[in-house]
């Protein structure tokens, strides 16, 4: 997952390691929806929820400076 001090918005690749040429490629380029997979295990992650979580943490705290200055 890449989330960037300028954008509060996550975004997650999934790469596979291809079993012939021991390299990683590409599954899902970068995605900002909700993400799904079923390798190695079903697994959903809904990116636009931690976001919006990622953005209320990020302000609490620049509030949190803030009041402590």
């Amino acid at each position: 997952m890449v989330p960037e001090d300028d954008s509060p918005t996550i975004a997650l690749a999934e790469l596979v390691l291809d079993d012939r040429t021991r390299q990683y490629a590409y599954r899902t380029h970068y995605t900002t929806d909700i993400f799904t997979t079923d390798r190695p295990w079903p697994t959903t992650i809904d990116l636009p929820a931690l976001t919006s979580r990622r953005e209320k943490l990020m302000r609490l705290a620049e509030e949190q400076e803030r009041d402590d200055a």
